[in-house]
Protein backbone atom coordinates (compact mmCIF):
# COMPACT_ATOMS: atom_id res chain seq x y z
CA UNK A 1 0.00 0.00 0.00
CA UNK A 2 1.28 3.50 -0.87
CA UNK A 3 1.75 6.16 2.21
CA UNK A 4 -1.09 8.84 2.25
CA UNK A 5 0.92 12.04 2.06
CA UNK A 6 0.19 14.64 4.49
CA UNK A 7 -2.67 16.61 3.68
CA UNK A 8 -1.44 20.71 2.07
CA UNK A 9 -1.60 23.02 4.67
CA UNK A 10 -4.19 25.22 2.36
CA UNK A 11 -6.43 21.73 3.31
CA UNK A 12 -6.61 22.73 7.36
CA UNK A 13 -9.50 23.98 8.29
CA UNK A 14 -9.88 27.66 8.52
CA UNK A 15 -11.11 29.09 11.88
CA UNK A 16 -14.09 30.77 12.51
CA UNK A 17 -14.38 34.57 11.77
CA UNK A 18 -15.69 35.18 15.06
CA UNK A 19 -15.05 38.71 15.79
CA UNK A 20 -16.45 42.05 14.04
CA UNK A 21 -14.87 45.80 14.49
CA UNK A 22 -16.07 46.42 18.34
CA UNK A 23 -14.47 43.10 19.04
CA UNK A 24 -11.45 43.64 17.04
CA UNK A 25 -11.01 47.10 18.34
CA UNK A 26 -10.91 46.02 21.88
CA UNK A 27 -8.60 43.39 21.31
CA UNK A 28 -6.40 46.22 19.69
CA UNK A 29 -6.31 48.05 23.06
CA UNK A 30 -6.27 45.19 24.52
CA UNK A 31 -2.97 44.93 23.28
CA UNK A 32 -1.61 48.47 23.65
CA UNK A 33 -3.03 49.19 27.06
CA UNK A 34 -0.20 47.51 28.75
CA UNK A 35 2.40 48.67 31.51
CA UNK A 36 3.22 51.50 28.92
CA UNK A 37 0.87 53.51 29.54
CA UNK A 38 1.64 53.63 33.21
CA UNK A 39 5.85 54.00 32.41
CA UNK A 40 6.36 55.34 29.47
CA UNK A 41 5.63 59.48 29.68
CA UNK A 42 7.48 59.55 32.80
CA UNK A 43 11.04 57.69 31.16
CA UNK A 44 10.01 59.81 28.28
CA UNK A 45 10.03 63.28 30.49
CA UNK A 46 13.78 62.26 32.04
CA UNK A 47 15.08 62.79 27.96
CA UNK A 48 13.26 66.42 27.39
CA UNK A 49 14.05 69.42 28.74
CA UNK A 50 10.29 71.30 28.23
CA UNK A 51 7.04 69.66 28.40
CA UNK A 52 6.21 70.65 24.83
CA UNK A 53 8.81 68.18 23.64
CA UNK A 54 7.46 65.29 25.62
CA UNK A 55 4.31 65.90 23.76
CA UNK A 56 5.80 65.96 20.82
CA UNK A 57 7.78 62.76 21.43
CA UNK A 58 4.28 61.05 21.95
CA UNK A 59 3.09 62.28 18.65
CA UNK A 60 6.42 61.13 16.74
CA UNK A 61 6.23 58.33 18.66
CA UNK A 62 2.16 58.13 17.39
CA UNK A 63 3.12 59.01 14.10
CA UNK A 64 5.87 55.85 13.07
CA UNK A 65 3.70 53.75 15.15
CA UNK A 66 0.99 54.64 12.23
CA UNK A 67 3.16 54.12 9.60
CA UNK A 68 4.11 50.70 10.93
CA UNK A 69 0.66 49.65 11.59
CA UNK A 70 -0.58 50.75 7.97
CA UNK A 71 1.30 48.01 6.65
CA UNK A 72 0.42 45.47 9.06
CA UNK A 73 -3.08 46.44 8.35
CA UNK A 74 -2.72 46.44 4.70
CA UNK A 75 -0.95 42.82 4.66
CA UNK A 76 -3.27 41.52 7.28
CA UNK A 77 -6.20 42.62 4.75
CA UNK A 78 -4.31 41.16 1.82
CA UNK A 79 -4.04 38.06 3.36
CA UNK A 80 -5.93 37.55 6.17
CA UNK A 81 -4.80 33.87 7.70
CA UNK A 82 -3.82 33.23 11.11
CA UNK A 83 0.26 34.12 11.80
CA UNK A 84 0.71 37.59 11.00
CA UNK A 85 4.79 37.99 9.15
CA UNK A 86 5.10 34.70 9.24
CA UNK A 87 1.97 33.71 7.29
CA UNK A 88 2.55 36.59 5.08
CA UNK A 89 6.30 36.24 4.35
CA UNK A 90 5.10 31.85 3.25
CA UNK A 91 2.51 34.12 1.15
CA UNK A 92 4.06 37.21 -0.54
CA UNK A 93 7.97 36.76 -0.68
CA UNK A 94 9.55 34.52 -3.68
CA UNK A 95 9.59 30.84 -2.88
CA UNK A 96 13.51 30.38 -2.48
CA UNK A 97 13.55 33.02 0.46
CA UNK A 98 9.97 32.34 1.86
CA UNK A 99 10.78 29.67 3.90
CA UNK A 100 13.60 30.73 5.58
CA UNK A 101 12.39 34.42 6.25
CA UNK A 102 8.73 33.19 7.92
CA UNK A 103 10.58 30.68 10.48
CA UNK A 104 12.96 33.65 11.32
CA UNK A 105 10.25 35.71 12.08
CA UNK A 106 7.87 32.93 13.29
CA UNK A 107 10.24 31.77 15.84
CA UNK A 108 11.26 35.35 16.95
CA UNK A 109 7.90 35.65 17.85
CA UNK A 110 7.05 32.49 19.40
CA UNK A 111 10.78 33.64 21.63
CA UNK A 112 9.92 37.18 21.75
CA UNK A 113 6.13 37.00 23.15
CA UNK A 114 6.94 34.35 25.22
CA UNK A 115 9.28 36.33 26.94
CA UNK A 116 7.19 39.37 27.09
CA UNK A 117 4.34 37.74 28.67
CA UNK A 118 6.70 36.09 31.25
CA UNK A 119 7.99 39.06 32.37
CA UNK A 120 4.13 40.26 32.73
CA UNK A 121 3.38 37.66 34.74
CA UNK A 122 6.48 38.08 37.10
CA UNK A 123 5.23 41.82 37.34
CA UNK A 124 2.13 41.56 38.25
CA UNK A 125 2.91 38.69 40.78
CA UNK A 126 5.80 40.65 42.51
CA UNK A 127 3.71 43.52 42.74
CA UNK A 128 0.85 41.33 44.39
CA UNK A 129 2.98 39.31 46.81
CA UNK A 130 5.28 42.80 47.51
CA UNK A 131 1.52 44.39 48.66
CA UNK A 132 0.07 41.44 50.64
CA UNK A 133 2.62 39.33 52.03
CA UNK A 134 6.34 40.57 51.55
CA UNK A 135 8.19 38.05 53.61
CA UNK A 136 6.60 35.42 50.75
CA UNK A 137 9.10 36.38 48.37
CA UNK A 138 9.46 32.45 47.46
CA UNK A 139 5.95 32.96 45.72
CA UNK A 140 6.75 34.79 42.98
CA UNK A 141 7.33 32.46 40.47
CA UNK A 142 4.63 29.93 40.84
CA UNK A 143 2.13 32.50 41.47
CA UNK A 144 3.79 33.99 37.79
CA UNK A 145 3.33 30.45 36.28
CA UNK A 146 -0.03 29.97 37.30
CA UNK A 147 -1.48 33.77 36.14
CA UNK A 148 0.34 32.59 32.71
CA UNK A 149 -1.79 29.03 33.07
CA UNK A 150 -4.85 31.21 33.76
CA UNK A 151 -4.84 33.19 30.48
CA UNK A 152 -3.64 30.17 28.87
CA UNK A 153 -6.88 28.25 29.84
CA UNK A 154 -8.96 31.54 28.98
CA UNK A 155 -7.73 31.30 25.51
CA UNK A 156 -8.52 28.04 24.94
CA UNK A 157 -12.26 28.76 25.66
CA UNK A 158 -12.18 30.02 22.39
CA UNK A 159 -11.73 33.76 20.73
CA UNK A 160 -15.49 35.08 21.57
CA UNK A 161 -15.15 34.11 25.14
CA UNK A 162 -11.72 35.58 24.89
CA UNK A 163 -12.99 39.11 23.35
CA UNK A 164 -15.50 39.18 26.34
CA UNK A 165 -13.14 38.91 28.97
CA UNK A 166 -10.57 41.64 27.01
CA UNK A 167 -13.25 43.78 26.64
CA UNK A 168 -14.11 44.11 30.46
CA UNK A 169 -10.48 44.38 31.42
CA UNK A 170 -9.58 47.18 28.71
CA UNK A 171 -13.12 49.02 29.94
CA UNK A 172 -11.59 49.04 33.81
CA UNK A 173 -8.03 50.18 32.41
CA UNK A 174 -9.90 52.88 30.43
CA UNK A 175 -12.32 53.79 33.04
CA UNK A 176 -9.67 54.54 36.06
CA UNK A 177 -7.49 56.35 33.45
CA UNK A 178 -9.68 58.77 32.37
CA UNK A 179 -10.71 58.99 36.30
CA UNK A 180 -7.13 59.75 36.80
CA UNK A 181 -7.24 62.83 33.88
CA UNK A 182 -10.32 63.89 35.43
CA UNK A 183 -8.77 63.97 39.43
CA UNK A 184 -5.61 65.21 37.91
CA UNK A 185 -6.85 68.46 36.08
CA UNK A 186 -9.12 68.76 39.56
CA UNK A 187 -5.99 70.03 41.63
CA UNK A 188 -3.68 72.73 41.12
CA UNK A 189 -0.87 72.76 38.49
CA UNK A 190 2.41 71.97 39.46
CA UNK A 191 5.05 74.72 39.47
CA UNK A 192 7.15 75.07 36.30
CA UNK A 193 10.43 73.48 37.07
CA UNK A 194 12.51 72.12 34.49
CA UNK A 195 14.69 68.89 35.46
CA UNK A 196 18.32 69.59 35.53
CA UNK A 197 20.89 68.63 32.46
CA UNK A 198 21.70 65.24 34.27
CA UNK A 199 22.37 62.99 31.00
CA UNK A 200 19.23 63.42 28.77
CA UNK A 201 19.27 61.95 25.40
CA UNK A 202 17.00 64.15 24.16
CA UNK A 203 13.59 64.40 21.69
CA UNK A 204 14.56 60.56 19.98
CA UNK A 205 14.88 58.94 23.04
CA UNK A 206 11.40 60.59 24.35
CA UNK A 207 10.01 59.18 21.14
CA UNK A 208 11.67 55.53 21.07
CA UNK A 209 10.61 55.30 24.89
CA UNK A 210 7.00 56.31 24.30
CA UNK A 211 7.23 54.28 21.11
CA UNK A 212 7.48 50.76 22.78
CA UNK A 213 4.32 51.77 24.75
CA UNK A 214 2.34 52.11 21.45
CA UNK A 215 3.36 48.05 20.02
CA UNK A 216 0.56 45.46 20.16
CA UNK A 217 -0.87 46.96 17.07
CA UNK A 218 0.22 43.72 15.41
CA UNK A 219 -1.45 41.72 17.31
CA UNK A 220 -5.20 41.91 15.33
CA UNK A 221 -2.28 40.68 11.82
CA UNK A 222 -2.09 37.58 13.48
CA UNK A 223 -6.20 37.28 14.33
CA UNK A 224 -6.73 38.16 10.67
CA UNK A 225 -8.62 34.46 10.25
CA UNK A 226 -11.16 35.39 13.32
CA UNK A 227 -11.86 38.80 11.82
CA UNK A 228 -15.47 39.28 10.12
CA UNK A 229 -14.85 41.09 6.82
CA UNK A 230 -11.10 41.66 7.20
CA UNK A 231 -10.62 43.89 3.89
CA UNK A 232 -12.56 46.31 5.87
CA UNK A 233 -12.63 45.64 9.47
CA UNK A 234 -8.93 45.41 10.14
CA UNK A 235 -7.56 48.43 8.69
CA UNK A 236 -10.56 50.06 10.24
CA UNK A 237 -9.92 48.56 13.56
CA UNK A 238 -6.11 49.27 13.75
CA UNK A 239 -6.31 52.70 12.55
CA UNK A 240 -9.60 53.41 15.58
CA UNK A 241 -7.34 51.67 18.12
CA UNK A 242 -3.99 53.43 17.37
CA UNK A 243 -5.68 56.79 17.76
CA UNK A 244 -7.60 55.93 20.61
CA UNK A 245 -4.34 55.07 22.13
CA UNK A 246 -2.72 57.91 20.96
CA UNK A 247 -5.54 60.56 22.04
CA UNK A 248 -4.86 58.81 25.80
CA UNK A 249 -1.56 58.72 25.69
CA UNK A 250 -1.29 62.56 24.58
CA UNK A 251 -4.13 62.99 27.67
CA UNK A 252 -2.39 61.02 30.21
CA UNK A 253 1.10 63.01 29.35
CA UNK A 254 -0.94 66.21 29.79
CA UNK A 255 -2.57 65.30 33.42
CA UNK A 256 0.62 63.94 34.87
CA UNK A 257 2.80 66.91 34.00
CA UNK A 258 -0.43 69.34 35.13
CA UNK A 259 0.26 67.31 38.82
CA UNK A 260 3.72 66.74 38.82
CA UNK A 261 5.56 69.16 35.93
CA UNK A 262 8.20 67.63 34.27
CA UNK A 263 10.71 67.50 36.87
CA UNK A 264 8.27 65.69 39.13
CA UNK A 265 7.15 63.05 36.78
CA UNK A 266 10.76 62.30 35.27
CA UNK A 267 11.95 61.62 38.99
CA UNK A 268 8.67 59.61 39.34
CA UNK A 269 10.46 57.60 36.75
CA UNK A 270 13.31 56.91 37.92
CA UNK A 271 12.34 56.21 41.41
CA UNK A 272 8.80 54.20 40.92
CA UNK A 273 7.50 50.84 39.51
CA UNK A 274 4.99 52.79 38.49
CA UNK A 275 5.47 56.63 38.26
CA UNK A 276 1.41 57.62 37.87
CA UNK A 277 1.01 55.98 41.22
CA UNK A 278 3.79 57.71 42.56
CA UNK A 279 2.61 61.20 41.59
CA UNK A 280 -1.55 60.01 42.26
CA UNK A 281 -3.44 63.11 43.83
CA UNK A 282 -4.81 60.82 46.71
CA UNK A 283 -5.23 57.58 48.18
CA UNK A 284 -8.22 55.88 46.02
CA UNK A 285 -6.92 56.89 43.16
CA UNK A 286 -3.55 55.76 43.49
CA UNK A 287 -5.30 52.02 44.81
CA UNK A 288 -7.04 52.98 41.11
CA UNK A 289 -3.88 53.09 39.41
CA UNK A 290 -2.52 50.08 40.85
CA UNK A 291 -5.27 47.98 39.97
CA UNK A 292 -5.93 49.57 36.59
CA UNK A 293 -1.67 48.26 36.09
CA UNK A 294 -2.53 45.01 37.13
CA UNK A 295 -5.74 44.60 34.88
CA UNK A 296 -3.56 46.13 31.84
CA UNK A 297 -0.74 43.27 32.13
CA UNK A 298 -3.12 40.44 32.64
CA UNK A 299 -5.03 41.81 29.15
CA UNK A 300 -1.49 42.46 27.71
CA UNK A 301 -0.99 38.53 28.70
CA UNK A 302 -4.17 37.24 27.33
CA UNK A 303 -3.46 39.15 23.72
CA UNK A 304 0.24 37.89 24.05
CA UNK A 305 -1.06 34.07 24.29
CA UNK A 306 -3.73 34.50 21.55
CA UNK A 307 -1.15 36.04 19.30
CA UNK A 308 1.54 32.87 20.49
CA UNK A 309 -1.41 30.49 19.62
CA UNK A 310 -2.07 31.56 16.43
CA UNK A 311 1.58 31.75 14.83
CA UNK A 312 2.31 28.22 16.51
CA UNK A 313 -0.85 27.10 14.36
CA UNK A 314 0.41 28.52 11.05
CA UNK A 315 3.94 27.12 11.71
CA UNK A 316 2.40 23.66 12.59
CA UNK A 317 -0.40 23.83 9.16
CA UNK A 318 3.08 24.25 7.20
CA UNK A 319 4.91 21.53 9.07
CA UNK A 320 7.50 24.21 10.56
CA UNK A 321 6.24 22.79 13.77
CA UNK A 322 4.45 19.14 14.87
CA UNK A 323 1.02 19.20 13.18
Amino acid sequence: MTPMRPPAPESSAPLTRAVGLPGACALGLGAMLGTGVFVAPALAAGQVDRPWKLHAAVLAAGGLAACNATSSARLAAHHPVAGGAYAQALHLLPRPVAAPVALCAGWLFLAAKSLSAATAMLALSAALIALLSPDAAWAVRPLAVGGALGCTILVLEGLRRTARVNALLVAGVLAVLVGFIVRAFGHAAAAPVHPPAGDRLGFAAAAALVFVAYTGYGRLATLAEEVRRPTRTLPLAIGLTLLTTAALYLAVTAAALHLAGLHGLARAGRNAGNPLLAIAPDTATAWALGAAAALALIGVTVNLVLGLSRVALAMARHRHLPA
